[in-house]
C-alpha cells in the first residue's frame, strides 16, 4: 500500500472512531497506533512466524469491529462479580463470600433498544461436554470413560463413589474435589438429558425479573435438584437495560464485559 493510501486509511479509521459515541481523543489516537502497528509488523510476522497469520487476522477483526471487550480474570472467590457488580451499580452477577460462586463464563452487553432483560444460557454440544468430561478424569488420576455412553457412566460413577468412601476418613484432597465435580457432571447429564434429545440444545433465554434465572449461575444452583445445569452450560450473556438518567457503562452496545471464572 502506498503512503498515501495510507495516510488516508488511518485518517478514516480516525473519523470513524471519532463519530462514536463516549470515546475520547486520547483513545481514538490509540486505536489509530494498534492499527498502524498491525499493519507495520504483518509481513514481518508472517515471514518470519507462517502461524502468526491467524493471529495478525484475528486482532484485524477486533479492530475493524469498532467496539472495547473487558475482561475480568483471578483466582477462585477474589471478587470479580462483586467488582463488577459495583462497577454497574446493581446487583446483577451472583456473589458469595470466599469460595467460587459463578460457574461458568460470563458476558454481559447491552440489550437492544426496548428489548426486555434477559440471561442467555449456551450449552455444551454432546462433544464438547464429553472431552471436558475426559479431562477432567486425567485431573482426578481416573481412567477415562465416555459420560455420553450409559453403560460407561454408570461404572464410572460406582467407581468415584467407592474411591470417596474409601478416602472418607481422610482430608479433603484436590483430587476429591475433581471427583465431586465429575459426580455432578454425571448427575446433571442424567437429568437433563432431554437437552440432547434431537441434537445439541440451542440457547436458552431466561427472563432476568425472575430469581431463578441466576440460580443456574451459581455453582451451588439448584444443588440436588433436577433442574442443576451449571455442568452443561458453556456461557451465559446477560442482555441489560442502562439506568434512566444514568450513563451507560456498557458505552450504548460498544462495551461487553466478561466474567472469566
Amino acid at each position: 500500500m502506498s503512503p498515501k493510501k495510507q495516510t488516508n486509511k488511518y485518517q478514516e479509521i480516525k473519523t470513524s472512531l471519532e463519530a462514536l459515541p463516549h470515546i475520547s481523543p486520547v483513545q481514538v489516537e490509540h486505536w489509530v497506533h494498534m492499527q498502524k502497528v498491525i499493519d507495520q509488523t504483518r509481513d514481518y510476522l508472517i515471514r518470519a512466524v507462517p502461524q502468526a497469520q491467524q493471529s495478525v487476522d484475528e486482532a484485524q477483526k477486533i479492530l475493524a469491529q469498532r467496539t472495547y471487550t473487558l475482561v475480568f480474570f483471578g483466582g477462585t472467590g477474589v471478587g470479580k462479580s462483586t467488582l463488577i457488580n459495583g462497577l454497574l451499580g446493581r446487583n446483577l452477577l451472583p456473589t458469595g463470600a470466599v469460595t467460587a460462586v459463578t460457574g461458568t463464563i460470563v458476558y454481559i452487553q447491552q440489550a437492544d433498544e426496548g428489548e426486555a432483560e434477559s440471561l442467555v444460557l449456551t450449552y455444551w454440544t454432546q462433544d464438547e461436554f464429553a472431552k471436558r468430561v475426559r479431562r477432567l478424569c486425567q485431573m482426578a488420576e481416573l481412567d477415562g470413560f465416555d459420560i455420553i455412553n450409559d453403560g460407561e457412566r454408570e461404572q464410572a460413577q460406582e467407581a468415584i463413589q467407592q474411591i470417596m468412601a474409601d478416602n472418607a476418613d481422610n482430608a479433603k484432597t484436590e483430587r476429591d474435589e475433581y471427583l465431586e465435580i465429575l459426580l455432578d457432571c454425571i448427575s446433571s447429564y442424567e437429568n437433563n438429558s432431554s437437552l440432547y434429545t434431537d441434537g445439541n440444545p440451542a440457547p436458552r433465554s431466561l427472563a432476568l425479573d425472575n430469581e431463578d434465572s441466576l440460580r443456574h449461575l451459581r455453582e451451588d444452583g439448584f444443588k440436588g435438584s433436577q433442574q442443576r445445569q451449571i455442568r452443561l452450560i458453556k456461557s451465559a450473556t446477560f442482555k441489560i437495560q442502562p439506568k434512566v438518567g444514568q450513563e451507560s457503562l456498557l458505552m450504548n452496545g460498544y462495551l461487553r464485559i466478561v466474567d472469566v471464572p
